[in-house]
């Protein structure tokens, strides 16, 4: 399964105005921001990650907006890394 996942990755492209040609999938999903702190946001992730863990697994790319544009996500770098695993 992983080369299945590692091949969608591999054919994800980018064009020439920071857009990912790819859509969202039973695989990956996009996201604009990461807000741990968010209940709805919270729900969102961890709703995805329970269907990929009950599937084939997935990638949450975060920095992409909901038009496939990349923005980047500068909020990975004050993130709490013991509040996520509480």
């Amino acid at each position: 399964m992983k080369e299945i996942i590692d091949k969608l990755l591999a054919s994800i492209v980018i064009d020439e105005n920071n857009y990912i040609t790819h859509q969202e999938n039973d695989y990956i999903e996009f996201k604009n921001t990461f807000n741990w702190e968010d209940k709805r946001s919270k729900a969102k992730y961890m709703k995805f990650i329970s269907s990929a863990a009950n599937n084939k697994g997935g990638y949450l790319i975060f920095g992409v907006e909901s038009n496939n544009k990349i923005i980047g996500d500068a909020s990975f770098k004050s993130i709490d890394i013991e509040r996520l695993t509480q």
